[in-house]
């Protein structure tokens, strides 16, 4: 049983690599095989690590090999919703979700759990617009001519203020 969670773990983690480094520059077809992959591990990472504390699910959870196992479903998880895709992340409701149980319920990785959190934060919640330029509305003055007629700021003394 160590050596298969160790050979999940490397699995997992190099499909973590895989995302991080090419996930944009894969086929649709493949990066949805990848991102269903990595949701898949999360689900039964965290399904481990909530496992009642009288069964044999949680004694083998406890062990440095499984622990491996999660850790690196988390990342690949992690890496699946980060990695950059012409719409929005298939698995972001899902990895919020498991992140979020499993930030609460599997004390050994909370620490984990919780920065992919902030992460996915950034993602839902961003705090600057996007870096490419046709995402960004063009300029008021662009969009309805001129510069003056009600446009919410109003010259006082040579400082604009707003309205």
């Amino acid at each position: 049983a160590a050596a298969s969670a160790a050979t999940r773990a490397a699995a997992l983690e190099c499909l973590e690599a895989v995302l991080t480094s090419a996930g944009a520059a894969l086929k649709p077809s493949v990066r949805t095989l990848a991102d269903a992959a990595a949701a898949e591990a999360a689900c039964a990472a965290v399904g481990a690590a909530t496992a009642p504390p009288s069964s044999p699910a949680f004694l083998e959870a406890s062990t440095p090999a499984q622990l491996a196992v999660r850790s690196a479903a988390y990342g690949a998880l992690l890496a699946s919703v980060l990695a950059p895709r012409p719409f929005r992340p298939t698995n972001l409701a899902l990895a919020s979700a498991l992140f979020r149980r499993a930030r609460t319920f599997d004390p050994a990785l909370a620490r984990v759990a919780g920065r992919a959190m902030l992460c996915l934060e950034a993602v839902v919640h961003p705090a600057a617009p996007p870096l490419h330029p046709r995402a960004i509305a063009p300029p008021r003055e662009l969009l309805y001519g001129g510069g003056g007629g009600g446009g919410g700021c109003v010259e006082t003394d040579g400082a604009a203020a707003l309205a």
